[in-house]
């Protein structure tokens, strides 16, 4: 038993074994035997839900618990990378303050209630477009201005970059509305970046690089170069969008996306609306004619 014991201490292990103590020497029985937390779990593959790079992660659950998440190294966007937020995704989803429902404390009001999440959007809609339209201010002393000061806003860590985003759109960037079918319009606040010779706000923002903004052809020899490398790590399904072969000929952007690109709502074949105009004005000329034709035949046989 004395022998056992004295076998078992670290410093005799690394004597007998040469080690330098960094080592299976190092470890005692208990730590030989742990197992990583997402031991015989299920995974299921999904993506970050914060910002829109589509950054890919991996959920550990088992028996309708969540276990863990983690980065999917499989990822041909992230690569296994996550941002700090994302990497946060289990606490999101777990704490036990998280908030599940809207709060809200009407004026003079000591006491929050419980709003369902549409009311709340068209209050929020509603209040913001009444403050821009009173007090946005678009010039001043002959200088470009673009700003409102009766908004303001309240955040956290958790906030995601499309949020971010939309807080510059909302509050500085010139948010406008037209007035005959109530459509609101976003600024050009990345159009006003790259023509200041500055990278657009997200592909500079992106922690995991996984935005990209260059020459075209030159993103595209990245991007397959990129096919190659995942194709040599067994990963046969990642493909890249680009509709250069359809009337739209490219988007000036293109994505490496595993699987369909139909799940991730990109259409197969986009097309340019315009490209089925003349075969709208001959069916409807057709139509047209035949209508007429119609009404001729009718009076004439009225008149007999």
């Amino acid at each position: 038993m004395l022998r056992e014991l004295l076998l078992s201490w670290p410093v005799i292990k690394q004597i007998q074994t040469g080690g330098d103590g960094t080592g299976p020497e190092a470890m005692s029985q208990r730590t030989l035997t742990l197992r990583p937390r997402t031991a015989e779990t299920r995974v299921a593959r999904s993506i970050c839900p914060y910002c829109g790079v589509g950054c890919g992660q991996l959920i550990f659950h088992k028996d309708n618990k969540l276990i863990s998440i983690e980065g999917d190294p499989e990822s041909p966007i992230s690569r296994g990378r996550l941002c700090p937020k994302g990497a946060d995704s289990y606490e999101l989803l777990t704490h036990p303050q998280r908030e599940l429902k809207v709060k809200y404390r009407r004026p003079f009001a000591s006491d929050w209630e419980d709003l369902e999440l549409e009311t709340a959007m068209d209050m929020i809609a509603e209040r913001v477009w009444e403050s821009r339209a009173t007090t946005f201010v678009e010039q001043k002393d002959g200088q470009t201005l673009m700003q409102t000061k009766a908004i303001g806003h309240l955040g956290g860590a958790t906030l995601d970059n499309e949020e971010n985003y939309l807080i510059k759109k909302l509050f500085t960037g010139g948010l406008e509305k037209n007035e005959r079918d109530g459509r609101a319009f976003k600024c050009t606040f990345c159009s006003d970046r790259q023509q200041a010779g500055l990278i657009p706000a997200c592909a500079k923002a992106c922690p995991t690089e996984s935005i990209k903004f260059g020459d075209l052809q030159e993103l595209r020899s990245e991007a397959q170069a990129r096919i190659k490398e995942l194709n040599a790590q067994g990963i046969q399904d990642a493909v890249i969008y680009d509709p250069l072969d359809t009337s739209v000929k490219g988007i000036h952007a293109f994505f490496l996306v595993r699987g369909d690109p139909a799940m991730y709502n990109l259409p197969p074949r986009p097309e340019v609306p315009t490209r089925y105009l003349k075969k709208g004005w001959t069916s409807a000329a057709l139509a047209a004619g035949a209508m007429l034709g119609a009404t001729l035949l009718a009076f004439l046989g009225e008149k007999r």
